[in-house]
C-alpha cells in the first residue's frame, strides 16, 4: 500500500510541475505580448508626435494660398477648376498652369473662388468696371508667386518651445529638413459701385462749380466797370474805344446773367461755353463715374472764343481783369487770337 501511495504522489508532483511550467509559459507569452503592445504604442506615439511636430514646425506650417478649402482637392475638382478659368473666364491655359505649378490645386481653386465671386456680383448690375474675363485674366497675370523652400529644422527652438528635448529616434522620424511649398497670392478684384442719379447730379454741379464762381465774379467786375463808364459819360462824351468797351460789357453781362439763371434750372451748357468745366479732371479722380451717363455738354462742349472789337478794347478788359489767362480771345479787327498772358 505504501508503495502505490508513493508512486501516486510522485505522479501528482510531476503533473504539478507540468502545470506550473504551462502557467509560466502563458505568463511569459503574455509579458512578451504586453511588451510588443507597449513598443507598438510607443512607436505609434512617436509617429503621431513626429507628425504633429512636422505640421507645427515643418511643411504643415508653410504658406497657403488663402483658400477657404481645408479638404484635399480631388483631381476631378482640379480639372473642373481648370475648365472654369480657361473656358468660362477665357484665361490663357499657360497662365493657369503656372498657377498650378507653383501653388498647386489650392491656388487654382482660390482663383476660381475669386472669379466666381466677382462674376456673380458683377451680374447684379450694381457695379461698374471691366468684364469678369478681363479682370480675372489680369488678376492671374499680376499674381505674386513664391517659390518652394527647403529648410532645416531648428531643434533647439523646437525643444525650447515644447519644453522637452527631442531624442535621436524622433529626429530620425522627422528628418533633418522640410520643404515649404510654393504659394500664389492674388489681389482680390475690386468692384466699383455704380453712382446713383443723385451722385451724377452732384458731380455735374461740381464740374461747373468753378465756372459759376467765375461768372459771379466777372458779373461784379462788369457791373463796377459799367458804372465807371456811366459816371464818366456824365462829365464828357465817351471815346470810340470807351463806347466799344461799354457795348461789349453790356452784351457780355446779358450772356452771364442768362448762364447763371440756366444753372438754377440745372442747364449747364451756357456756363460751360463761357468758362468751360472740370468734368474731365473729376472723372480722372473719381473713377466710379467712368462710363456713367454724363451729359454730353460736359464732354463735347468747350469754352467758346471771346470776341473783342480790337486790341485796344482787349487791353482795357485785361486791365479790368475781365479777360484773364486761359481765355481764348479773338481780335475781330484782324481775325487773329490775342494772347492773354499772366
Amino acid at each position: 500500500m505504501g508503495k502505490w501511495q508513493g508512486i501516486s504522489q510522485g505522479l501528482a508532483a510531476v503533473e504539478q510541475r507540468k502545470l506550473n511550467q504551462a502557467e509560466l509559459d502563458l505568463r511569459k507569452k503574455a509579458d512578451e505580448r504586453a511588451d510588443e503592445i507597449f513598443q507598438l504604442d510607443k512607436l505609434t506615439t512617436r509617429t503621431t508626435l513626429a507628425k504633429q511636430l512636422q505640421d507645427l514646425y515643418g511643411s504643415g506650417s508653410g504658406r497657403s494660398t488663402g483658400s477657404s478649402k481645408s479638404n484635399k482637392i480631388t483631381s476631378s475638382e482640379n480639372k473642373n477648376n481648370f475648365q472654369i478659368l480657361t473656358q468660362r473666364f477665357q484665361v490663357d491655359p499657360e497662365q493657369v498652369t503656372k498657377v498650378y505649378a507653383t501653388g498647386g490645386a489650392e491656388a487654382v481653386a482660390k482663383a476660381v473662388e475669386l472669379a466666381n465671386k466677382y462674376s456673380e456680383e458683377f451680374k447684379t448690375g450694381s457695379y461698374t468696371g471691366p468684364e469678369p474675363n478681363i479682370v480675372i485674366g489680369q488678376m492671374l497675370e499680376s499674381a505674386l508667386y513664391t517659390d518652394p523652400e527647403t529648410l532645416e529644422y531648428d531643434w533647439d527652438k523646437i525643444s525650447a518651445e515644447i519644453g522637452v528635448p527631442l531624442d535621436d529616434a524622433l529626429r530620425t522620424m522627422m528628418g533633418s529638413e522640410y520643404t515649404v511649398p510654393g504659394a500664389v497670392s492674388f489681389d482680390t478684384p475690386a468692384l466699383v459701385e455704380k453712382p446713383s442719379l443723385t451722385d451724377l447730379a452732384d458731380v455735374e454741379k461740381r464740374a461747373v462749380g468753378n465756372s459759376l464762381q467765375s461768372a459771379k465774379k466777372e458779373n461784379r467786375i462788369i457791373f463796377s466797370r459799367t458804372n465807371q463808364l456811366a459816371k464818366l459819360q456824365e462829365t464828357r462824351s465817351l471815346t470810340d474805344i470807351e463806347r466799344q468797351e461799354l457795348s461789349w460789357l453790356s452784351e457780355r453781362a446779358v450772356k452771364i446773367k442768362s448762364a447763371i439763371e440756366s444753372h438754377k434750372d440745372e442747364v449747364y451748357n451756357p456756363l460751360i461755353e463761357l468758362y468751360g468745366n472740370t468734368m474731365t479732371d473729376l472723372l480722372d479722380y473719381y473713377t466710379q463715374f467712368e462710363g456713367a451717363p454724363i451729359g454730353t455738354s460736359f464732354l463735347e462742349a468747350a469754352q467758346s472764343e471771346i470776341e473783342v472789337p480790337n486790341r485796344a478794347v482787349a487791353l482795357r478788359l485785361m486791365q479790368a481783369e475781365i479777360l484773364i489767362p486761359g481765355m481764348k480771345v479773338r481780335n475781330l479787327e484782324t481775325g487773329k487770337i490775342i494772347p492773354i498772358g499772366d
